[in-house]
């Protein structure tokens, strides 16, 4: 059943869960949130790439230890784009790029005042527009 409350949509199924299968129950989610509500596909897979959606390619390496370079695919080259790297409590750590869109940007694990971060997950997130797309990426030192 899909609703709209306010400015959200909600959408609603009962189905028991021995019922349907994990790659059943990942193609439907995918659909519903792609094609009911308009959300891009995970970019989490790296073969993953949605003709016409900013998606974050491969990181590599990664886990890294001193730097890991990251691929940004659908980006338009003559639009600005922010690069930015945050930790796991949504804190900005370091702002790699602001400018074109590049096909790839480097990250060498220091934070903006040039100290090396702590071993952990860290998230790389690019937006372009009203597009926005991140990629977990692991530091270990």
């Amino acid at each position: 059943m899909l609703a709209e409350y306010g400015a959200g949509k909600s959408f609603v199924m009962s189905v028991p869960l021995y019922w349907i299968q994990a790659d059943q129950a990942t193609a439907l989610t995918n659909h519903i949130f792609h094609n009911v509500f308009g959300e891009p596909l995970s970019n989490d897979d790296p073969q993953t790439n949605v003709p016409g959606l900013m998606s974050i390619g491969s990181a590599y390496p990664n886990p890294f230890r001193q730097s890991t370079q990251i691929e940004v695919k659908g980006a338009d080259p003559a639009s600005e784009i922010t690069v930015k790297v945050y930790n796991l409590k949504g804190q900005l750590v370091q702002n790699l790029h602001q400018g074109k869109a590049m096909p790839s940007y480097i990250w060498d694990g220091l934070n903006q005042k040039g100290q090396a971060v702590s071993s952990g997950i860290y998230f790389i997130r690019a937006q372009q527009g009203g597009k926005s797309v991140s990629r977990k990426v692991i530091r270990f030192r």
